[in-house]
């Protein structure tokens, strides 16, 4: 850790976050969709404009440390082993599933290390 730099704690998304979040990622799914459409002989543009958008937001989300990234990777996991079936890689698939084996351990452990972390913080005084 460098001197002047506290540890980012592990949170959960806020509504507003989570809805700005969720509009970002439906933008760019439609931008990275027309791009790829356009430009790439993809047969799934869509598919693969939505795992990158999901990607993104939730390595952002991780970089942030928000416990909710891993529900996002979870559903990028589940597009990324339909479509890595559907174009017949198998073993790719089978790796996306060993990411989202992953992902479940990832979200348990933040989850409990968030619950560790609100279990020792000061306790408020009630208001009166």
């Amino acid at each position: 850790m460098e001197l002047g730099h506290a540890e980012l704690p592990i949170s959960k998304t806020t509504p507003p976050a989570g809805i700005a979040l969720a509009l970002v990622t439906v933008a760019a799914t439609a931008l990275l969709t027309a791009v790829l459409h356009r430009f790439t002989d993809s047969v799934v543009p869509f598919g693969d404009g939505v795992t990158t958008a999901l990607s993104l937001t939730a390595q952002f989300m991780l970089s942030r440390k928000l416990l909710e990234n891993w529900w996002v990777w979870m559903t990028a996991d589940v597009i990324y082993i339909a479509l890595y079936c559907y174009k017949s890689l198998y073993l790719t698939g089978l790796l996306y599933l060993l990411f989202f084996a992953m992902s479940i351990a990832g979200y348990a452990g933040w989850r409990k290390s968030l619950a560790l972390t609100a279990e020792h913080a000061p306790q408020e005084a009630p208001a009166l």
